[in-house]
């Protein structure tokens, strides 16, 4: 057992070794006594190889295949009583031994029926495999080349299809750094959204009391009107799931159905992602585009602006829908959509019709308020959708990137040990070589 770490306890949490693998009492380079029948001594390459393959199978056992410790231990010359697992186990895995009958290493020759054992000392070419007692001939230089081709072709291909410990970790600081940005953008988007959730409580005020009038009213367009107007509330901030490209969506549908319903569709885009994501295929419906929308919270100003920028725009629209999202909770939210009408419709309703006393003026003015209160419900909800959706977002590729980075810690371990466990291959094979 090696000397451990200040205490009487095996270094770390290993397995002890299996028995018939305990390292050599006598000291290293000794001769063993001679074997009974044959008169021959296990040279002391033996025992300083034994010595060294059982710090491998101790310390890198985890990291290596059955095969390839059998590999080894055979390249070392152990016998087969020698190897740390079942008898049949070692059975099924080394190959056939069969003496050549010219005593240059490789087996039996197909055809040949002579088994006269070859000189003593060799090594088997085929499997590697070191007899010292009977062995396939070749002396030194045989084991030398059957050492490299039982141990050296099964590691050149597990080293090679594996990552270098530069690029492991090379993608360990990139994927950590990732991290580091997502977890800030998830406390700021939590900060964040829960100011826009205090302040769309009073919001919804404004737009419910700004859809009492269309609704009471029962106020609907003519049939006979075509001029349609769409508007899709976004901002110009990603990294927030699906919010965008839901509104994106749900646009492009109601544009194809309107059309096909042979109705004039324009559309504004209220932030620069609903008009990036509707550019390259509906860029010829576009009125207007509102930018820098989601770098701060959106106040009634804002909605007064945009309506101030629609109703001065030239275009004669006849109704319309505001299409935003509509928050439910943390993770939810659905797309959803407001209607507005023009001063013409609303004035021209029947069912307004019973109200003589309203002027034209004040009419108008309800109207311009109406948009503008229509307009800032829905830039509050979108927001409040718009922050939580980046914050659960933000949260998931945090949850990601630990994942990952737990999985490239383990390969970089893997790798490492298995190249310590190939140099320690190399210079074992080596030195045995050269005894």
């Amino acid at each position: 057992m090696p000397p451990s770490r200040g205490s009487g306890t095996p270094q770390g949490d290993r397995a002890p070794p299996k028995k018939g693998l305990e390292p050599p009492a006598r000291p290293m380079g000794a001769r063993r006594a001679p074997s009974p029948g044959t008169g021959q001594a296990r040279p002391a390459a033996l025992t300083s190889s034994r010595h060294c393959f059982w710090h491998i199978w101790q310390y890198q056992r985890s990291f290596c295949s059955p095969l390839d410790l059998m590999r080894l231990a055979m390249a070392l010359g152990l016998r087969k009583s020698d190897f740390p697992m079942a008898a049949a186990a070692a059975a099924a895995l080394l190959p056939p031994h069969t003496p050549s009958p010219t005593g240059s290493g490789g087996g039996a020759r197909p055809g040949s029926t002579s088994a006269t054992p070859p000189p003593s000392g060799g090594a088997h070419a085929r499997c590697g495999r070191a007899d010292l007692q009977r062995g396939c001939g070749g002396g030194a230089a045989m084991f030398a080349r059957g050492a490299a081709v039982a141990l050296y072709q099964p590691q050149w291909g597990q080293v090679r299809n594996m990552a270098t410990l530069k690029d492991i970790t090379r993608r360990l600081k990139s994927i950590k750094n990732i991290q580091k940005i997502t977890k800030s953008m998830k406390m700021v988007s939590a900060a964040k959204y829960a100011r826009a959730e205090r302040e769309l409580k009073p919001a919804r005020i404004y737009g419910t009391g700004a859809l009492a009038l269309y609704e009471k009213a029962e106020i609907k367009a003519p049939e006979d009107k075509k001029k349609y107007l769409l508007i899709g509330v976004s901002s110009d901030r990603g990294l927030c799931g699906a919010i965008h490209t839901s509104i994106a969506k749900t646009m492009k549908n109601e544009i194809a159905n309107l059309s096909n319903a042979g109705k004039e569709v324009m559309v504004v885009g209220i932030g620069d992602k609903i008009r990036g994501l509707l550019q390259r295929t509906h860029g010829n419906y576009f009125l207007l585009t509102f930018k820098e929308v989601g770098r701060r919270p959106p106040s009634f100003g804002d909605a007064s602006v945009i309506a101030s920028e629609l109703l001065n725009s030239g275009y004669e629209f006849d109704e319309g829908s505001v299409i935003y999202n509509r928050f439910r909770s943390v993770i939810s939210y659905k797309t959803d959509e407001k209607p507005i009408f023009s001063l013409e419709t609303v004035a021209g309703s029947e069912s307004l019709s019973i109200y003589d006393d309203i002027d034209a003026d004040v009419l108008r003015n309800y109207q311009e308020f109406t948009l503008a209160n229509i307009l800032y419900y829905s830039l509050k909800e979108s927001t409040t959708s718009e922050q939580s959706a980046r914050m659960t977002a933000m949260d998931n590729a945090s949850k990601n990137a630990s994942e990952m980075i737990d999985k490239l810690t383990l390969t970089f371990n893997r790798t490492r040990q298995a190249v310590i466990t190939k140099e320690l291959i190399e210079i074992i094979s080596g030195a045995a070589a050269l005894d």
